[in-house]
C-alpha cells in the first residue's frame, strides 16, 4: 500500500534541494530555483514526470488549477497500489528530480 503525507502549499520548501543525490545537492535554494525556472522553459511536462498522475499534479500547479485542491506525497514502498477513487493529487516521485519539480511548481503555485 502507497504511503502519502498530506500537505499544504508550504510543501515547496526546501523539496528541490532534499534529496541526497540529484543535482541541486549542493545549491542554495535561489540556484535551484534558477535552475528549475530555466529548465522549465525548455522542458515538458511529460518529461518532467513519468506517470500520468504526477503530470496532472505538476500541470495543474504550473497553471494554477482552481479545481486543484489537495497534494499528497506519497510513496509506493515497493507497491503500485492505490485506490482509484483517490488518486487526484496524489504525488509519487520516482526520482529527487520528480520531487524537484514538484517543489518548483508548488512553491510558484498561488494556492
Amino acid at each position: 500500500r502507497p504511503t502519502c503525507s498530506s500537505a499544504r502549499s508550504t510543501v515547496s520548501s526546501g523539496l528541490g534541494v532534499s534529496c541526497r543525490t540529484g543535482r541541486t545537492d549542493n545549491m542554495t535554494s535561489s540556484k535551484a530555483a534558477d535552475y528549475y525556472n530555466a529548465l522549465a522553459e525548455t522542458t515538458s511536462i511529460e518529461a518532467m514526470a513519468d506517470n500520468e498522475d504526477n503530470q496532472w499534479v505538476l500541470r495543474s500547479l504550473k497553471n494554477n488549477d482552481k479545481d486543484f485542491s489537495r497534494l499528497r506525497l506519497c510513496s509506493l514502498d515497493g507497491s503500485d497500489y492505490r485506490e482509484l477513487d483517490d488518486a487526484d493529487g496524489d504525488y509519487f516521485p520516482g526520482s529527487c528530480e520528480e520531487l524537484g519539480w514538484l517543489g518548483h511548481f508548488a512553491k510558484k503555485s498561488a494556492h
